[in-house]
């Protein structure tokens, strides 16, 4: 894979992570449940895909450092 192509995967892992934070936010914003649980460690499926689209971008930028 060429630098380049590291930077691209890198972009494109940046916009996923930011995408699900958006998703999250809005979900927040509109169940009250989820603020008045979330604090508390409640297992939401957004907050799941949030973590898992930050170790993804994680590796991504590993990638790009090397």
């Amino acid at each position: 894979m060429t630098r380049f192509d590291k930077v691209l995967t890198a972009m494109r892992e940046a916009q996923r992570f930011l995408d699900r934070c958006e998703e999250l936010m809005e979900r927040h914003a509109t169940d009250e449940d989820m603020r008045r649980y979330f604090e508390g460690g409640g297992g939401y499926k957004e907050m799941g895909a949030v973590k898992r689209a930050s170790m993804d971008l994680s590796r991504a930028l590993t990638e790009v450092r090397r």
